[in-house]
This record gives structure tokens, C-alpha cells and sequence, in this order.
């Protein structure tokens, strides 16, 4: 009796506290907003039994969806994660555990409109943009070296350290059609000219970047004169048309598909306009209040990139112009198509980093692989206009685009190097957040360039720079390098955003390497070029050049992503 008393005993002791158990556990079933098109993650407890468990979304809107399981914590935690698909149905939703004997409802969850954004749970997103964004700085750091050493002195920029004074001036002795023009002598054309001559003149040595974006309309107003600032005009009123029309549901970016794109084609073709329709744009947001936040800066930082930055990085990549003695045609090919599918891709993943500053989901962003069509398309027809200003109005081109222009200011370097580091800061932060990672990036991406400020007698060792990749083999290396390390985390059994913060650190080491290589490594001996540019290896040059141009092909169109 006394065995049975205390085995009912027993009984009613373990319902009760099954019962409690569980009216806690759903006193405190947790309530989450997830959204789609992300990737979410559920923790479970340290319950031995967790391993045997099947979680699933269920809801009355939509069928259900399994979770995996994808790693356990230190503390045997159990992390499940699921995508959300962007067509999922909105509601109301319930996770659910399911074990061997029993079932428990572990969280509710509403599926809310795609509006806010948050990088670190999209790590094959800020993957890819760090490889891209490493890619274009290697372009940066080629034309720093290769511009002035292997290329002929006809045919390279004034000066080229980065996209801020990359200038493409260029020195061409001779006359052209356009040039012997009765209308290029009147007066009106003759202030302009000199207007454009004399600012470029002047921005030089205290502003490179302004002067870079002065200098970009030269080949146009070397053609049609001053009819060629009808487009940085255009551009004002863009500005000013996409201030008016923005609404703050997408945050400070424009939402209009025909706006945006216009201001693109725009700053393509003269970067100035690209310049001016920020700047309009810019101070219509303050006026009509809009500017709310440091999220609100950065995004529009990261606009002004885009909108005038575009052609900066092509001239960066490839010559704008260049004089066609004892060269091959297929390098003027290159320099059409390369930076039409580099920059393609590059502006497709420029539109979509704006996310990441705004931590928005943007309207825009549907747009981008027509923007970057378009923008390709742009670039192509802006390089066939620099070759027409080349070869019908040569001596009007030099007198706007002077072939030499003062040094810069000694603070200069120094000063763009603070600015560079800010933004890098913002933008690294908007994805990153406040953590080691975010000051290790950017410590990366300066490195080099402090380095070659601090010690400007280094030694140099021509063999070393013979060996390292340059233009577009280096930026190949940089790609091909970066998707590596990128797929490579994106398998790692680790929350996104460790992975997130990881990608964006580790696929900078391939540019640190070639960076701090190139500064004992900057150039060959005097009077020796690129070993793959010497007499004796023009037939592998003639050769290796297109196959070089169909890889970088082949890595804008993702093809090895």
C-alpha cells in the first residue's frame, strides 16, 4: 500500500511538473519579426535530446518549413537556421520542435513586409562586395605603378595614385580636323576653353579629386565646345528633379528607376554632371529636412560614388585615351570592353552595398542589373567619343587636358589619407558594426598607402616587380583570390554574421600582399618595361592579352562565383 501510495505519489508530482513546465515555457514562448528573403536562426538549450529534434515554420499561409541544423555552441546549444523565401507569405507563423514522443511550440513569429536590412545576416552578400571592392582597389594601386613605368610616356596619365587624381592628360603634338575649325576661334570658345584650362590648372596641386572631376568633360568640349556644358547642366537639374521626388519610405536614396539611371549616363559621360546632380540633390535633402541620421550620410556618401565615381574607376582601370604607334589593336578593344564589364558588374554591386548603408531594403535595388547594363553600354560609347576627340581635335584636347599640371601640396597626400580612412570607417561600420573587424579592414586598406608615405626611399627590387601581377592579371588575382576565401567561410559551420565580419576582413589580405609587395617592387630598371612587353615576348603578349581580357570577362559575368 505503502508502495502504491508512494507510486501515485510520484505520478502526480511528475504531471505537475510537466504542467508547469510547460505553462513556463509558453509564458515566455518568445515573439520574433522576421523577414523575407533572409536567413534566420533559431538557438536551442543544452537538452541532449535537442539533437534529435525537427524544427519547423508552420503557418496557416503558406507550407511548412524545415530548418537545419546547422552547429552546436561551446555550451551545447543546438543553432537551426532557415531561409525565408522573398515570396513567402506574410502572417502570423509558429516554430515548432518536434522530438520523438512530443512536439512544443519554442517561438511565434510574424513575417512582416522585406523593409529593413541588415548585412551581417546576408554574408554572401558582403562576400561578393568585398571582392569587388578589393578588385577595384587593386585597379587603383596597377595604375599607381604601371601608369608611369611600363606604359609609353605618350600614352600615360599625369598622375595616377588613386581615383581621386588619376588625370587623364596627355601629350599629343599634332593637329586635327576639328582643330583647323573657324568656330573653335571665336571668342565665346576661346573664354571657355581657357576657363576649363586655367581651373584644372589651379585644382592641381590643392584639390586632385576636383580637379579630376573638371578635367573629365575636356574631351567633349575639345569636339563641340562649350555645348558640352549642357550636361553637367543637366545633371544640376537631375539633382534637383530627384530631390523633389524622393519620398523617405526608401531612406535618402532615390527610388525612381528613370532618375537614377539618367544621373548614371550623366556622371559616364561627364563626371562633373555626376557631381553636380549630388551636390543638388544633396542640398534639396537638407532643405526639405530629410537628412535624419548618420545612415542617412553614409547612404548618401555611397550615392555620390556611384552617380560621379563610375568613370573615375574606368580611367583608373584602363586609359581613357591612348596613342596607337606600336601598339596592338586589341588593346584598344580592351579598353572598351574591359572596363564595360568590370564597371558593369561593379555598378551592380554598388547599388546593392547602398542597402548595406542604409540598412533599407531600396526599391532601387530591383533595378541594378538594368542600370548596369545601361552604365556598361555608357562607358563604351564614352571610350569611341574619347578616341573621336583624339584623333579629330588633338590640339584642342591637350590645351584642355594640359599634359603637365603642378605637383600637389605636401599636406595633400596626408589629407586625403585622413578622408579616406573616415570613409572607409563609415562604410566598413555600416556593415560591420562596432567590433575588431571593422578596424582591422580598414587598417588593411591603408596600410600600404601609409607605408609608402612614411618611407619614401625603400629600396627597389626590379626582379619583385617583375613577378607581381599588374592591371588586369592583378585584378584577376584579386577576384579569383577573394572568391576563394569567400566560398571558402561561406562553408563554415558559424553564425552569418561571424561570417559576415570574417569575409570582409580576410579578403583584403590578397590586395595587403601585392600592396606591400609593390612598394619594394615598384618598378623595373631604367630603360626596361613589363617583362610580358619586351621585344622578344611580343608573340606571348599578343596572345596572353585576349585570353586575359575573356577571364576578366568571364569573372564580371560571375561565371566562377
Amino acid at each position: 500500500m505503502k508502495k502504491s501510495s508512494f507510486g501515485v505519489f510520484i505520478a502526480l508530482a511528475f504531471l505537475v511538473i510537466l504542467s508547469s513546465v510547460s505553462a513556463a515555457f509558453a509564458a515566455d514562448t518568445p515573439h520574433l519579426v522576421w523577414q523575407r528573403g533572409r536567413t534566420q536562426e533559431v538557438i536551442l538549450g543544452g537538452n541532449t535530446q535537442a539533437q534529435l529534434w525537427t524544427l519547423k515554420l508552420v503557418g496557416t499561409n503558406s507550407s511548412p518549413l524545415v530548418f537545419t541544423k546547422s552547429h552546436s555552441t561551446s555550451s551545447q546549444y543546438f543553432v537551426y537556421d532557415i531561409v525565408i523565401p522573398k515570396d513567402f507569405a506574410l502572417g502570423d507563423y509558429q516554430v515548432e520542435a518536434i522530438g520523438t514522443a512530443t512536439s512544443s511550440v519554442v517561438a511565434n513569429v510574424t513575417i512582416d513586409p522585406n523593409v529593413n536590412y541588415d548585412p551581417l545576416y546576408d554574408p554572401k552578400a558582403v562576400g561578393g562586395l568585398a571582392v569587388l571592392a578589393f578588385s577595384i582597389l587593386t585597379a587603383f594601386s596597377h595604375r599607381d605603378t604601371q601608369s608611369s613605368q611600363d606604359s609609353d610616356p605618350n600614352n600615360a596619365p599625369g598622375t595616377a595614385n588613386s581615383i581621386d587624381n588619376s588625370y587623364h592628360s596627355i601629350r599629343i603634338g599634332r593637329r586635327g580636323r576639328l582643330d583647323a575649325v573657324a568656330f573653335g576661334k571665336r571668342k565665346f570658345v576661346l573664354i571657355a576653353d581657357f576657363l576649363r584650362h586655367l581651373s584644372i590648372y589651379g585644382l592641381a596641386a590643392r584639390s586632385p579629386l576636383f580637379m579630376r572631376v573638371v578635367a573629365d568633360g575636356s574631351y567633349l568640349q575639345s569636339i563641340v565646345g562649350p555645348f558640352a556644358l549642357i550636361i553637367p547642366l543637366a545633371g544640376l537639374a537631375c539633382g534637383v528633379v530627384a530631390g523633389a521626388s524622393s519620398h523617405m519610405t526608401a531612406g535618402i536614396i532615390p527610388s525612381s528607376f528613370g532618375i537614377f539611371a539618367a544621373i548614371v549616363v550623366l556622371g559616364i559621360f561627364d563626371s562633373l554632371a555626376g557631381f553636380l546632380a549630388f551636390l543638388s540633390f544633396g542640398i534639396s535633402e537638407i532643405v526639405r529636412g530629410n537628412f535624419t541620421s548618420v545612415t542617412d550620410v553614409r547612404s548618401f556618401i555611397g550615392l555620390g560614388v556611384i552617380w560621379f565615381g563610375i568613370i573615375l574607376i574606368a580611367g583608373a582601370m584602363r586609359p581613357l585615351r591612348r596613342a596607337l604607334q606600336n601598339r596592338f589593336l586589341w588593346e584598344r578593344t580592351g579598353d572598351l570592353l574591359i572596363p564595360a564589364l568590370f564597371l558593369g558588374w561593379s555598378v551592380r554591386g554598388m547599388i546593392y552595398s547602398l542597402q548595406g548603408f542604409a540598412h533599407l531594403e531600396l526599391p532601387i535595388v530591383h533595378h541594378a542589373n538594368q542600370i548596369a547594363l545601361i552604365a556598361a553600354g555608357c562607358i563604351v560609347a564614352r571610350y569611341l567619343l574619347e578616341e573621336t576627340s583624339f584623333q579629330l581635335a588633338p590640339a584642342r584636347l591637350e590645351y584642355l587636358s594640359p599634359p603637365t599640371v603642378p605637383d600637389q601640396k605636401a599636406y595633400v597626400p596626408y589629407l586625403s589619407l585622413f578622408f579616406k580612412v573616415f570613409i572607409y570607417l563609415i562604410f566598413v561600420f555600416s556593415f560591420l558594426g562596432l567590433c575588431w573587424q571593422t578596424f582591422a579592414t580598414v587598417g588593411i586598406m591603408v596600410i600600404p598607402t601609409l607605408l609608402k608615405l612614411a618611407f619614401k626611399n625603400l629600396p627597389n627590387v626590379p626582379w619583385l616587380y617583375q613577378l607581381l601581377p599588374s592591371g588586369i592579371p592583378a585584378m584577376i588575382y584579386s577576384s579569383l583570390a577573394g572568391m576563394v576565401i569567400v566560398n571558402w567561410i561561406d562553408s563554415l559551420p558559424i553564425f552569418a554574421p561571424d561570417k559576415s565580419r570574417n569575409e570582409l576582413v580576410i579578403a583584403t589580405l590578397p590586395g595587403l600582399v601585392i600592396g606591400l609587395l609593390r612598394i619594394v617592387g615598384s618598378h623595373p630598371k631604367p630603360g626596361d618595361v613589363k617583362w610580358y612587353l619586351r621585344d622578344k615576348n611580343m608573340v606571348f603578349y599578343t596572345f596572353f592579352g585576349p585570353a586575359c581580357i575573356a577571364l576578366a570577362a568571364l569573372l564580371s559575368y560571375g561565371v566562377f562565383s
